[in-house]
């Protein structure tokens, strides 16, 4: 059965800000410790202090300029059960007619590259987060897989809400961000209000947050609600 067709533009404005959610978390874990990999083990570690199981989804190189599924990557010889949701993603592109997503290797531009594939991933695979590895040729995108992998943000959830998603507006070319936050709000399990021009996000009947929008669907105003 197929589904409806979907463009990476519309993956961007479901799941950016989701993921840069867990980024969030993940990047105040693990700050600014080197990573290594161990393709034995499958483990993803940052200065020995955590180590965490992964799934490869696929390298970018610098030399090509170009990114390739690690599905399609034969000179790795990467063992099968770390391509579980690089696949995945391979079938979501086959169901969903993504032609980024079945193509094992393309140019990388600013809407096609180890970030924006990452992000939608971690989304699509609900994986806990996306880490990627730079080295001297290049990077590797990795999903964390590891249900000892513990995603806490101690933040008040309106300043968090606020704070990530200005971040994912800034940083990523969303076209639509009215629609990104209702889907941002959904996954935090909020319960979504529209008046007009203006969002919502509430928490037990509570306000948590309010956002205001342009009629181009841009962010106008987003604040906390105590």
């Amino acid at each position: 059965m197929f589904l409806e067709k979907r463009n990476i533009s519309d993956l961007i404005v479901k799941y950016a800000v989701s993921s840069n959610d867990k980024q969030v978390i993940l990047n105040d874990l693990i700050g600014m410790y080197d990573w290594s990999f161990d393709m034995d083990t499958e483990k993803l570690s940052f200065d020995s202090r955590f180590n965490y199981s992964v799934q490869i989804l696929g390298t970018q190189s610098r030399i090509s300029n170009t990114w390739m599924w690690a599905w399609a990557n034969n000179q790795w010889e990467i063992p099968e059960k770390l391509l579980q949701m690089s696949y995945q993603i391979k079938d979501f592109g086959e169901k969903n007619s993504v032609l980024e997503f079945q193509q094992p290797q393309l140019k990388v531009n600013s809407q096609l590259n180890n970030h924006i594939f990452a992000l939608i991933a971690t989304g699509i695979c609900n994986a806990k987060a996306y880490y990627i590895g730079n080295h001297e040729n290049g990077s590797v995108a990795f999903l964390i897989d590891d249900e000892k992998y513990a995603a806490i943000d101690n933040r008040p959830l309106g300043l968090r809400i606020c704070n990530v998603f200005t971040s994912a507006i800034s940083q990523i070319e969303i076209i639509d961000h009215r629609l990104a936050l209702i889907h941002y709000l959904e996954y935090l399990k909020l319960n979504v209000e529209e008046e007009k021009n203006t969002i919502f996000g509430n928490d037990q009947k509570k306000h948590v947050i309010k956002a205001e929008f342009n009629k181009n669907m841009t962010l106008r105003n987003i604040e906390s609600v105590l």
